[in-house]
Formats: structure tokens, sequence, C-alpha cells
């Protein structure tokens, strides 16, 4: 797919191809009739599609051409153990601090159901960024490598014998770079 220029076709160029949306369906529903498993692929268009719209020049410049050739995969980080379908209700805390190291955040919390994180390059995650804010609002994404210290994923197997995880972060430190879009929006 990445080959024939067919992962993110519906972004704009030099990414994409700014194929239709009803193309990128049928494309989809093709390869899912095929037998291809399309979940890797959706979940590439979404951490792609996030960062089109809310990552900054840098974030696209590095992630977006190695999203296309396939180089970089990732997967979800919402549900939490406590929270069930709620993602309002989530805990998993990212405290910012600059040390001699830098300007980074300070990752703790869990996370449940997360699809992939085991093969992923990056887990899109969600954290509460300002604990004293209203339940919608405090909350920030994280660009996070599943391979950081801190970062342990344990295999959840559902019905089918499809593969999930849940994913703890144990003060994994995260560059502030890392942060997509803006702190608590």
């Amino acid at each position: 797919l990445a080959e024939l220029g067919l992962i993110g076709l519906t972004w704009p160029e030099p990414w994409g191809r700014s194929a239709r949306v009803d193309q990128q369906f049928l494309m989809a529903e093709e390869l899912e009739c095929q037998g291809f498993p399309g979940y890797g692929l959706t979940t590439n268009q979404r951490g792609g599609g996030m960062l089109l719209r809310s990552g900054n020049d840098a974030q696209r410049a590095e992630h977006m051409p190695r999203i296309v050739a396939a180089e970089y995969t990732y997967c979800q980080g919402l549900s939490e153990p406590n929270a069930g379908s709620d993602l309002l209700a989530l805990k998993t805390r990212a405290v910012r601090a600059t040390d001699a190291d830098g300007d980074h955040y300070i990752v703790n919390g869990a996370k449940i159901w997360t699809s992939s994180a085991h093969v992923a390059k990056f887990i899109s995650l969600l954290v509460r960024t300002d604990p004293k804010s209203e339940r919608h609002r405090g909350l920030s994404v994280l660009l996070v490598d599943p391979s950081w210290p801190g970062v342990t994923i344990t295999p959840v197997w559902v019905m089918g014998g499809w593969r999930v995880n849940a994913v703890f972060y144990d003060n994994v430190r995260v560059p502030a770079a890392n942060l997509v879009g803006e702190e608590n929006q």
C-alpha cells in the first residue's frame, strides 16, 4: 500500500493523493473483503489525520513522510481500567517539568484495550494535564514511544483470540515537543 501511495489516500499532497472520502471508504471495504486486516491502516490514518489537523510543522515534517512510507505505526491510548467507556473520567496524568535534560512531561497512569500497542511506533496518549479543570477540559495528547523506559505493555486476550493490551506508564519522560496541539486543549 505504501509503494502504491495508498496510505493516507485522502490527505493533501505531498503526503496523500487528496482523494475523496468515499474513495477511501471503498478502498478499505475492498481490502476487508479480500481479508486484509484493515485495523492498522485505520489507526495510522487517525494518527496522521490528527497530526495534519493539530500537529505542528516539526511533527508533520517528521511523522507524515514516515506514515505514508509505512515506517511509523500508531495506536490510541484512550480507555482506562476504572473509567470504562467514559473518556472524561481519565486519570492518566502528565505533569510538565523542566530540568537539565530539557522540557518534558512526566506521565503516570494506565490504559486498557489499547489495540496494537505492542507493534506501534507511537501511542497517541490522552492525558490529563490540568487536574483542577472540569472533566471535559484540561486534556492533552502526547505522542509516546512504547519502547521508552517506564512503559509496560501487557497482553489482554479477548474473544476470538484477538490481542489488545493494558499499558502502564510509570514516570515516563515525554519530550514537550511530543505534545500535539495546545496543552489542555
